[in-house]
């Protein structure tokens, strides 16, 4: 434990692990089990291509989550907050405007809780750790201005797209490379907002060790979609225009990634 560190309280592990649980047991029925969503999920998702990227995206967030409670510290954690909380929220309004799609009862009742303990509890870590003793000084490795404009920049790009797939889904489905819904097109922007919460954060955090996970999921969440889109690319609507500016992009998004880690490194040298 670095100096200054705090250790994380007994609860705000358990509230994690339960996230992390969450994200795991989504993972699993997602990837493994994409055309049996409408039982094993909370809505039918479809085509199966699209619950396969879901659980992608499960696994990658439950996997720095669960990282951040096995290290046990909140300042290395405390960049998760801009993260989880856009996240839940607009994941959460994606499922009250859609929420005729949602399987009734005990499931519906779950994810909505899951969604709404999330962002209350991390609200509430973060107003806790930060009123009682704020550590905002960077400890050995500040982040370059370079990099922390560069990734706020993107964080602001990342934002508009989000914008726009809740004012104007259709936009985003008629662009898609394959099948998508409004609700669905909703849910991704969600989990690009995570990304952005994450990369406007370079704003406030100065220390580099407490960013870096973020340059690490600029890069998994591309290869994961990648990846996704190669193994079900007979799902795909057409080899066109669209599809070929969507790799593109996320090709750019882990560059942008790799251009964070790699300059902010030659730096220290």
């Amino acid at each position: 434990m670095k100096p200054g560190d705090r250790p994380m309280s007994l609860s705000m592990k358990l509230i994690f692990l339960f996230v992390v649980a969450n994200a795991y047991a989504g993972a699993i029925s997602l990837i493994f089990f994409p055309g049996d969503t409408e039982s094993l999920f909370f809505w039918k998702i479809a085509p199966p291509i699209n619950a396969v990227l879901f659980g992608m995206l499960y696994l990658i967030a439950g996997s720095v989550v669960l990282q951040a409670v096995i290290r046990g510290r909140w300042e290395p954690a405390r960049y998760l907050t801009p993260m989880v909380i856009p996240f839940s929220l607009l994941l959460l309004l994606a499922t009250l405007l859609h929420l005729d799609k949602f399987t009734p009862g005990f499931k519906l009742y779950y994810w909505l809780v899951v969604y709404i303990v999330a962002p209350a509890a991390t609200i509430f870590f973060f107003w806790h750790y930060e009123h009682s003793s704020p550590k905002w000084s960077g400890q050995n490795n500040q982040v370059q201005p370079f990099i922390r404009w560069f990734a706020v920049g993107l964080g602001g790009l990342l934002a508009v797209y989000v914008l726009v797939s809740f004012i104007s889904p259709e936009f985003v489905v008629n662009f898609w490379p394959w099948l998508l819904t409004p609700l669905l097109a909703k849910a991704f922007a969600a989990w690009l907002a995570a990304l952005g919460g994450g990369l406007l954060w370079f704003a406030w955090e100065p220390d580099w060790k407490r960013l870096q996970p973020v340059s690490y999921l600029m890069a998994l969440i591309p290869v994961a979609t990648l990846v996704v889109l190669i193994f079900n690319r007979d799902q795909l609507k057409a080899v066109d225009l669209n599809m070929y500016v969507f790799v593109v992009a996320l090709v750019g998004l882990g560059i942008c990634g790799a251009i964070v880690t790699v300059v902010q490194a030659m730096s220290k040298r």
